[in-house]
């Protein structure tokens, strides 16, 4: 898969780790990431979702908390969009375009 330039939309699952469809590939690295929950919070409902680099041993695995629908959040060379949350489908992802402006 690659980058689409208005983004690619992925989808994070209880108990399924990856995304669906897979992330691309960036800056020759690949990214780990896992839906840690779904819950209701004070404003609607809020996930947790785990990211790292894929295939690295002793990697720091990033948590990234008290995400809600319309939050943004980075790791490495991913920018990530939360577009939906549910609590029988996990957390649905816009995965950014790439910055070119590095």
């Amino acid at each position: 898969m690659t980058d689409s330039p208005n983004g690619t939309v992925h989808r994070v699952r209880h108990s399924i780790p990856g995304a669906f469809p897979p992330l691309p590939e960036r800056g020759g690295e690949h990214l780990d990431i896992s839906l840690g929950y779904v819950a209701p919070g004070g404003s609607g409902l809020r996930a947790r979702i785990y990211t790292g680099p894929a295939g690295v041993e002793n990697s720091v695995t990033v948590t990234h908390e008290d995400l809600c629908a319309g939050d943004l959040f980075n790791c490495r060379a991913w920018r990530f969009e939360v577009l939906r949350l549910s609590l029988e489908d996990g957390a649905e992802l816009r995965l950014l375009p790439e910055s070119r402006h590095d």
